[in-house]
């Protein structure tokens, strides 16, 4: 409860946050802001100071800034009014939002680094090989459990990090490797295929990864099939269960399809039934559970944490990107994203793990407010911008009207969207739970 109610806490404040850069652009260049409210819905604090009523609202998942003469048809009367100042002065209001989300994250993320980041500790060890996907270029290269990686094109390979980010940053490229195999030196290649994503190598190995939980997620079918964090999978239909990802490929490969699970939990073995649920973004079936994983904390000096923490946000920025472009391509559905319940389980999450990670996912989170308000649509900070942009080139104002059915329409949309994104949120949360009360409700009344 108290992870969550710091999760709200921390979307309040990056709203504050956006808010705060159009309230403070607007008073510099001397619009007159009418209201600051973080929040919608009922008010539960306000008070007024000059010309501006401050509110705290119930819903923190929103907030805005009025400004006078704002709306369309607002009548332009004085040098405070929005529509009266120039274009320059205009965008820069608008623009002030969106960057203080966009920058935030470059002082965040190098603290993360600072404070230690918590990373897998299979990273710093040996690079033997735990398990080899069957059908993968792993396989198809010869490697078998037990195997170590000595080095790649010439480079000595020392521990997994090295080994994982070689294969990562080599799609589509053949590479050559010597390998040690029960005190016997031999060489093979390993042509590294592109993951469904195209932008990253995979080579189908994985480091020693025992099937142990570490948590189940409530809601999903491994909750409601009755397991447990800290159980571990002997078996999936009689057969035995040696590594995590072969238990996860099982899953993946069966949604809809009802697998027996050999679970051993407190030295005791037990068998459970669980289907698997269709997961559009993982691209087959999930049953909610997560691994349980050795973490060791990395702390960087000031530097480094600059350097990495800015890298972090190039490829945080480029999965928004990527995410989006795979949205309009009609290639990742809908039905995949999350809304203001996802974010603060999510946020939740992470402030269970630690402050670094809490910064980190702050981080994130600003980070796609800022990229996505920047978009050329209309209610958002950047559909405004575009239409500023549409006057100052043109020469002459876009009436009215025009602009009422822009707003009308991103109004919808937007409403649209909200209200899809949280059904998916209340299906990947509660979805067992409410297919059971049905089913329940259904045999009470016949």
């Amino acid at each position: 409860m108290v992870a969550i109610a710091i999760a709200i806490f921390i979307l309040g404040v990056l709203i504050f946050i956006h808010e705060l850069g159009h309230f403070l652009a607007a008073k510099r260049v001397g619009i007159e802001v009418i209201t600051f409210s973080i929040g919608v819905g009922p008010t539960l604090i306000s008070f007024k100071k000059g010309e501006t009523d401050y509110c705290v609202k119930l819903i923190p998942w929103a907030g805005y800034v009025k400004l006078r003469g704002e709306e369309p048809g607002e009548e332009e009367t004085g040098p405070g009014h929005f529509e009266a100042r120039p274009p320059r002065e205009k965008a820069q209001v608008l623009l002030a939002g969106p960057l203080m989300n966009l920058v935030l994250p470059f002082l965040l993320m190098p603290l993360a680094f600072m404070l230690g980041i918590k990373v897998p500790a299979f990273l710093s060890e040996e690079p033997v090989i735990g398990w080899v996907s069957p059908g993968s270029s792993g396989a198809e290269a010869g490697l078998r459990l037990g195997d170590k990686v000595i080095s790649i094109d010439g480079k000595r390979i020392s521990n997994w990090e090295e080994l994982h980010t070689t294969i990562l940053s080599h799609p589509d490229r053949t590479l050559s490797f010597v390998f040690l195999r029960k005190g016997k030196e031999s060489e093979g290649t390993l042509k590294v295929r592109k993951t469904k994503e195209g932008d990253a190598g995979e080579g189908g190995i994985f480091p020693p990864m025992e099937p142990m939980i570490g948590r189940v997620r409530k809601g999903y079918p491994a909750d409601s099939a009755g397991m447990h964090d800290g159980d571990r999978v002997l078996t999936v239909n009689g057969s035995p269960i040696r590594h995590w990802a072969e238990m996860a490929q099982i899953i993946r490969k069966n949604p809809g399809h009802t697998l027996a699970l050999g679970i051993e939990r407190k030295g005791v073995r037990l068998s459970v039934n669980v289907t698997p649920r269709e997961d559009p973004q993982v691209g087959g079936g999930l049953i909610g559970v997560e691994r349980d994983e050795r973490i060791v904390v990395k702390k960087m000096g000031v530097g480094r944490s600059i350097v990495e923490g800015w890298r972090q946000i190039g490829r945080y920025s480029s999965l928004v990107f990527y995410v989006l472009w795979k949205l309009i391509c009609g290639e990742v559905s809908l039905n995949s994203l999350g809304g203001p319940i996802a974010i603060t389980d999510f946020t939740a999450q992470a402030a269970r793990s630690g402050l670094s990670r809490l910064l980190d996912f702050i981080s994130f989170i600003s980070l796609q407010l800022g990229i996505l308000n920047l978009f050329p649509f209309p209610v958002l900070d950047g559909g405004l911008l575009l239409i500023i942009l549409v006057e100052a080139l043109t020469g002459r104002q876009i009436s009215i009207r025009k602009k009422e059915i822009s707003r009308y329409i991103g109004f919808a949309f937007l409403l649209a969207l909200m209200v899809l994104v949280t059904i998916n949120d209340i299906i990947r949360t509660w979805g067992d739970d409410i297919v059971n009360l049905y089913q329940a409700i259904m045999r009470a009344i016949s």
